[in-house]
């Protein structure tokens, strides 16, 4: 198993969302706390590109824990109109 995680790790980044989507849940499943506590902290990136793909892999990892902080940076991201929000919804 911890051969795997590095590569779920890498392709989570992909820029091909089905599969970073994918290896992101997968590593939802494993509870990969490195992943999940490197999204948190580009929660704080200045680089609002950075801190959409952050709020993109905790809604993909289903961190409920992270809600408060996602929507802090999510109405941050309301005042600029260049970062989109992702559409899923955690439940």
């Amino acid at each position: 198993m911890n051969e795997i995680l590095p590569l779920l790790r890498q392709t989570a980044l992909s820029e091909y969302e089905p599969l970073a989507i994918n290896s992101i849940e997968v590593l939802s499943i494993l509870k990969d706390e490195e992943s999940k506590n490197q999204a948190i902290e580009k929660l704080d990136a200045r680089d609002e590109f950075e801190q959409y793909n952050a709020v993109k892999f905790l809604v993909a990892y289903q961190a409920k824990d992270c809600l408060d902080k996602i929507i802090e940076v999510m109405k941050k991201s309301l005042k600029r109109p260049t970062l989109l929000i992702p559409t899923k919804i955690l439940t």
